[in-house]
């Protein structure tokens, strides 16, 4: 693994997995969230984004978590060697946001994630099906703690 995207709904734990994984495999670490937004959490125009994220997909190695415009995810995805998609129970995102200290308020937090969960997890399900060969989908946090486990094991 050199080139790994990342993504799932809120409070997944794609960057804690991200950050985890950059460290086992040697590459960078890129943050989708750190760049789209600004402190206020009012979107950054996605002219100003796209060329951020394509100059990350453009390098040798890399662990980008995050989603992005819908182009952008796209060269993301088809340049990843691994697509590793986080598809938690929304209960699972939900507890999770509720322990999140910092972001968006949590109302705002707690509606987007059961939106996506309800709206966009079957468009996900479709749109991944042409990533098969590489595609990791977690489940559960165990399965999260295996896989980086393996990705440990297989660094060695």
């Amino acid at each position: 693994m050199r080139r790994v995207a990342i993504i799932g709904n809120g409070a997944a734990g794609k960057t804690t997995l991200a950050h985890a994984l950059s460290e086992r495999l040697h590459v960078p670490h890129y943050e989708v969230d750190a760049v789209q937004y600004r402190p206020d959490w009012t979107r950054v125009p996605t002219s100003e984004l796209e060329h951020t994220l394509d100059d990350w997909v453009d390098r040798d190695g890399w662990v980008i978590d995050g989603l992005g415009p819908l182009a952008c995810v796209e060269r993301r995805l088809d340049a990843a060697d691994t697509v590793v998609w986080i598809d938690l129970p929304l209960r699972t995102h939900l507890a999770r946001a509720l322990r999140r200290r910092n972001g968006p308020p949590l109302r705002v937090t707690l509606r987007s994630i059961a939106r996506a969960h309800r709206r966009y997890r079957p468009t996900y399900a479709d749109a991944l099906e042409r990533y098969e060969q590489k595609l990791v989908r977690l489940r559960t946090p165990r399965e999260t703690r295996l896989f980086l486990e393996d990705a440990r094991a297989e660094r060695r």
